[in-house]
């Protein structure tokens, strides 16, 4: 698995968090990682830095920049990262065209792992297009608050796509109310 998207079915269930945490995480390990922040809605990965998100990614794709003009450095050894740039009024157009394979020929090229933030799959159609053109997807799920449907809609969406699901993180969970013996 070199490419990697991390979804959610629907917002603020934790899928940048856990984005954020899985490439400093694999980054830590010696691998060379470039976060890509794919939300070209509401993405704000850049924040979390301290970085700019003017020139990203929607650059890239519209043909405004090459992919290495955009590519900011974290301050973590080995992570790097492509913020959204400008928010365009047309993401899935944008995610569609060909310059989107193009970048991540470019990407697995100069890095050893490509981790991709995306939109949730119930809000926007542009991440069962993204799930689509990885290795594989994780989909972050809030635990106690996310209904089984619209896990399962959000699942059935990116298989429809052709996606490879490679597995779940449940967030958010409360192991409290087990008890001791199955914590």
């Amino acid at each position: 698995i070199r490419t990697l998207a991390v979804t959610s079915a629907v917002p603020k269930e934790g899928k940048t968090t856990t984005s954020l945490n899985l490439a400093v995480s694999i980054a830590q390990a010696g691998f060379r990682v470039l976060l890509v922040d794919a939300d070209l809605r509401r993405g704000e990965v850049h924040k979390f830095f301290g970085l700019e998100g003017g020139r990203g990614l929607s650059d890239v794709l519209s043909g405004h920049a090459k992919a290495e003009s955009v590519i900011q450095r974290t301050g973590i050894p080995n992570l790097d990262l492509v913020a959204t740039g400008p928010f365009p009024s047309n993401p899935a157009e944008l995610i569609m065209r060909n310059e989107f394979g193009t970048f991540l020929e470019y990407a697995k090229r100069t890095y050893d792992k490509i981790l991709v933030d995306c939109p949730p799959v119930m809000a926007v159609s542009e991440s069962s297009i993204l799930a689509s053109m990885v290795d594989g997807v994780v989909m972050v799920v809030w635990a106690g608050h996310t209904s089984r449907k619209l896990c399962q809609l959000s699942l059935q969406s990116i298989r429809q796509r052709g996606a490879r699901m490679l597995g779940c993180v449940l967030n958010q969970l409360e192991c409290g109310g087990v008890g001791y013996y199955y914590y």
